[in-house]
């Protein structure tokens, strides 16, 4: 995956800050899950109390560190939660389906 993180740092009479993160993940569990999100941060004041370049980093890594914890609870959570919504039910027999398309075209046409 990867992590695009944009930054804008307008100054003037204030200092405002605003960005954006790009994020692609890639998930594995007996398939394929890729996530594909963006996050925006509208734009904030900060408050400068002597170095502007500490300040514009400490709101940065506070923005970036609050999507990690929650990219990191999701992901504990979706084995739980998203992947048994996701998954389709087994059937009654519990024995999985054969999806060979040919074995598929085979019964149609035996049936007809």
């Amino acid at each position: 995956g990867n992590w695009i993180s944009v930054w804008t740092v307008v100054l003037g009479d204030e200092v405002t800050i605003d960005g954006s993160i790009k994020l692609r993940a890639h998930y594995f569990e007996d398939g394929n899950v890729q996530l594909q999100t963006t996050k925006v941060f509208p734009a904030a004041t900060l408050t400068v109390a002597g170095n502007l370049g500490k300040a514009v980093v400490a709101h940065i890594e506070d923005a970036e560190s609050n999507l990690q914890s929650a990219l990191e609870d999701m992901y504990t959570n979706m084995t739980d939660e998203t992947f048994k919504a996701m998954r389709r039910v087994m059937p009654i027999t519990r024995t999985k389906m054969k999806w060979n398309i040919n074995e598929v075209a085979l019964n149609r046409n035996l049936r007809k």
